[in-house]
């Protein structure tokens, strides 16, 4: 070829593998180290394979942002667990549309102080004591029954209110 082929590593006193050998004989991977003298053993981007029978593992450290560019489609199928740890997520779709599909289970969303739903001008507040919802129009639809209940007062207030 007339490009550089990276086909394995020279290994000698001054560079090392990147894991302990004997003791880290199933695990291989590239490792970098950031540059500028760091002085951090944990400053790196890393990929990395662990080989061991019933615990193999690819993982991927990169030391602060990770990009990734799909030019055409992206498939993930995760096994029974999955994860996902950190601070804060962040999701922006640039144009069409994003479902979420359960087939066998069901669906927990969860926070600690605040969950909000907007389209438009209709909004629903979810706050550990209250649930708001705002819009120019609401409707409640039940085939058989609605009940309203509450354990202190019940407010219907309206410039016109019409029941039945």
């Amino acid at each position: 070829p007339d490009l550089p082929l990276v086909t394995g590593t020279v290994v000698n006193d001054q560079h090392k593998p990147p894991y302990n050998l004997p003791d880290n004989k199933t695990q291989s991977g590239l490792k970098s180290e950031s540059t500028d003298g760091a002085g951090f053993a944990d400053c790196y981007n890393e990929i990395k394979f662990e080989d061991r029978k019933g615990q193999e593992v690819f993982s991927m450290q990169a030391e602060k942002d990770h990009e990734v560019l799909v030019k055409n489609k992206e498939i993930r199928e995760i096994g029974p667990d999955y994860a996902d740890g950190g601070y804060s997520r962040e999701t922006t779709l640039k144009q069409g549309n994003d479902k979420l599909h359960v087939q066998n289970g069901k669906l927990d969303v969860e926070a600690q102080t605040e969950i909000n739903l907007k389209v438009g001008q209709s909004t629903i507040k979810m706050l550990p004591t209250s649930i708001e919802i705002s819009s120019p129009t609401i409707t409640i639809k039940s085939v058989a029954k609605t009940e309203v209940l509450s354990d202190a007062m019940v407010i219907v207030n309206g410039a016109l209110v019409k029941i039945n």
